[in-house]
């Protein structure tokens, strides 16, 4: 399938440019699938301390990437498809850990969510 995706400027020289994207992958992927070829074609820029999320219409949070821990902090591991069969498009968020807040409580409003509960403290 062919995705549509974007993501937030970093600084006043990336806010200029266009991060629209469309990719190719596998009709079964999952946010994981997405986020993996994301980050092996270095779109994602690695932000010190900086947290990438992305959403669909069926959940606040589909998956979350910490840069400093370089690893996946929550994610829905249901097939695109199947999470959202009528979005082709996804926007990439970035936050900064001292807003975390935030994205624990998409992660409270996303059923079935899967997160990593020692990087959330034990619980949301």
């Amino acid at each position: 399938m062919i995705i549509s995706i974007d993501r937030d400027g970093v600084c006043m020289g990336d806010d200029a440019m266009d991060h629209r994207r469309e990719i190719t992958i596998d009709d079964n992927a999952t946010a994981r699938d997405l986020l993996n070829k994301l980050l092996e074609i270095d779109y994602l820029p690695d932000l010190t301390d900086a947290i990438w999320y992305t959403w669909s219409s069926d959940a606040s949070c589909l998956i979350a990437w910490s840069c400093k821990k370089k690893k996946v902090i929550a994610e829905v591991r249901d097939k695109l498809l199947e999470k959202d069969n009528n979005k082709s498009g996804y926007y990439f968020v970035h936050l900064w850990k001292q807003d975390l807040q935030i994205l624990k409580e998409y992660i409270k409003e996303t059923p079935g969510i899967w997160y990593d509960k020692d990087y959330f403290g034990g619980r949301l």
